[in-house]
């Protein structure tokens, strides 16, 4: 038993936000941490990079759920990029990093509909994915038809 709490000790630690925040310290690019967003209704990101021409909004989920995630993880992220896009004139992208946590079809429904890149796995393999993205400044696009049925709803990992 004492095993399984510090895994779930572990898991509410802010572990794979100070470990990306290491990680990314010496590329090329503004790198903040925990950035207060004034202008989006306190919106804090956990991780804030700028880069030449894009701006992205990292938020981590930090604690292991056996639940699934849902599309209310996505919206504040979304609706912060909304107001970010007014103010900027660079690229937004929001990015949720989560880890091993298992996402519902609403979450990933909502990543698609928002455009939220999502990066999930061991933190070695998010910290590899969120440095491609950097380094070749990812934007996600999609195209979706007016009707889509569930079966049609496909999704790709970079």
């Amino acid at each position: 038993m004492n095993f399984m709490s510090q895994m779930l000790d572990y898991f509410r630690s802010p572990a794979i936000k100070e470990s990306l925040y290491k990680a990314l310290a010496n590329q090329d690019c503004t790198l903040e941490k925990d950035k207060l967003l004034p202008e989006m209704d306190g919106f804090t990101a956990d991780l804030y990079i700028e880069t030449d021409d894009v701006i992205y909004l990292v938020k981590t989920v930090e604690k292991f759920s056996i639940e699934p995630l849902s599309g209310d993880d996505v919206e504040d992220l979304w609706q912060a990029k909304k107001r970010l896009v007014q103010h900027v004139y660079k690229q937004v992208v929001p990015i949720m990093i989560i880890g091993q946590n298992t996402q519902g079809h609403s979450f990933m429904e909502a990543a698609y509909r928002h455009h939220v890149l999502v990066i999930q796995g061991p933190i070695e393999d998010c910290a590899n994915h969120l440095e491609f993205i950097l380094q070749h400044q990812v934007v996600p696009t999609y195209q979706m038809s007016m009707q889509i049925r569930d079966s049609d709803m496909l999704f790709f990992a970079i």
